[in-house]
């Protein structure tokens, strides 16, 4: 994809948003700050889910790290930043 390319179709698709930066109304904002259990916490809460007491904060990462790596490693072997970076 071409520098011009790629500055178009940003455009164009900026165009089609009346105000990117304004908060929908019912949007519902979450801390997710915390590098502990809380921002899961604060996730769960803003969602209305409920996870077991069973899944420790450690056990989550274990879990989701290895999908975080392979869907970034995915990313970069589809040149997706070549086109976009």
């Amino acid at each position: 994809m071409t520098e011009e390319k790629f500055v178009q179709m940003s455009l164009d698709f900026e165009a089609t948003i009346a105000d990117p930066f304004k908060v929908h109304p019912e949007a519902i904002m979450v801390d997710i700050s915390g590098r502990d259990v809380t921002h899961f916490d604060n996730v769960d809460k803003a969602l209305g889910v409920t996870r077991s007491n069973e899944l420790s904060y450690e056990s989550i990462c274990a879990k989701v790290k290895p999908i975080d790596e392979a869907r970034d490693k995915i990313v970069m072997e589809s040149g997706f930043l070549d086109a976009y970076g």
